[in-house]
């Protein structure tokens, strides 16, 4: 680090920068870009986990060529949802932005779907819980009706 001199032909200061530059982290490219393909979305929006993908990709120095490329890459395979990942799959993008804007959608559309169902099932069980609740009365009125007559 100091050589060919000795430390001791240095000053505190000049040593301290020395070791300073020596012992700085270093990022490496190889190592930033397994975090990117690595990455999850874990329970977060699909804008938020997108914009997590983009900050990390800015530390992986991917060539102009292969950037938009490797954070479509990235985001598709680590969506937490494998239905709106399996319909991805079948797609062409040509930019990173327009694979987020088609996951959102089919998100809402995947949202809006279960909340009908949701719907339905609960229409489904007031219907069936009215009839069974007419059925009891007319049962009863019947019953009491031929206990009259007899």
């Amino acid at each position: 680090m100091c050589k060919p001199k000795m430390p001791t032909d240095f000053t505190v200061k000049e040593l301290l920068s020395k070791l300073t530059e020596n012992f700085k982290q270093v990022s490496f490219t190889v190592a930033e870009r397994c975090k990117i393909f690595k990455m999850c979305q874990n329970n977060e929006t699909l804008t938020e986990f997108a914009l997590k993908l983009k900050q990390q990709a800015d530390k992986c120095e991917f060539p102009n060529t292969f950037y938009e490329e490797a954070l479509i890459t990235a985001f598709v395979m680590n969506i937490d949802s494998t239905d709106i990942r399996t319909h991805l799959f079948q797609k062409t993008f040509k930019t990173f932005n327009e694979c987020v804007e088609c996951a959102k959608t089919l998100c809402a559309v995947l949202e809006a779907a279960s909340k009908k169902n949701s719907d339905q099932d609960i229409l489904k069980q007031g219907t069936n819980s009215e009839v069974n609740s007419i059925s009891k009365k007319y049962k009863k009125k019947v019953h009491n009706t031929a206990k009259k007559q007899i």
